[in-house]
């Protein structure tokens, strides 16, 4: 049986996150906290590279050390609001992305690691698993197969998700926390 990764579980992603169920974990995702960090990483370049060449970026050590160089000594490579991209690869999109939701979830005080006393990598490596369960949500066959089980075509290619309750989000060391 292969083995299944954290980012292709929700329920493993919402644990992991210390979030009380899955709709939480969409609702988060989907809030603005995740959302336009993501919409900008996909409008970029996600969305051109998978359909020009199908790859996604970099591994995960190679984004973070990317990251390290870029924002070193001031450099604000990937924090500045508006930086110029031409000639960027995937590996600094990546970076920017992982920056900002980091950055946003630990500053916002409903973000999820907000008032945590967790290591700047350990929150990295959370957030690398949104941003790797995110381009796993937009990859060509599973898109594919989303428009064809809408359409009543294929059916039986459904992948199974649990994601029809109402949106709660709970962290739990500070209590309810809204979704934007």
């Amino acid at each position: 049986m292969a083995r299944v990764r954290i980012y292709q579980d929700l329920q493993k992603l919402a644990d992991l996150l210390e979030f009380e169920d899955i709709d939480a974990l969409k609702a988060w995702m989907a809030s603005r906290l995740v959302k336009p960090y993501w919409d900008e990483y996909n409008t970029n370049y996600l969305s051109d590279s998978m359909k020009k060449t199908g790859k996604k970026g970099g591994k995960f050590q190679q984004v973070v050390k990317a990251l390290a160089a870029g924002e070193s000594g001031g450099g604000c490579f990937y924090s500045e609001d508006y930086p110029p991209m031409t000639n960027w690869t995937g590996i600094d999109h990546q970076a920017r992305l992982l920056f900002k939701v980091v950055r946003a979830n630990r500053e916002n005080r409903n973000g999820i690691f907000f008032r945590k006393q967790i290591p700047e990598g350990d929150m990295q490596g959370r957030i690398w698993q949104v941003i790797l369960r995110k381009q796993f949500e937009v990859a060509p066959s599973r898109v594919a197969t989303r428009t064809e089980n809408e359409t009543g075509e294929m059916a039986s290619m459904a992948t199974a998700t649990a994601d029809t309750l109402a949106p709660t989000i709970r962290n739990p060391k500070n209590g309810q926390i809204r979704a934007f």
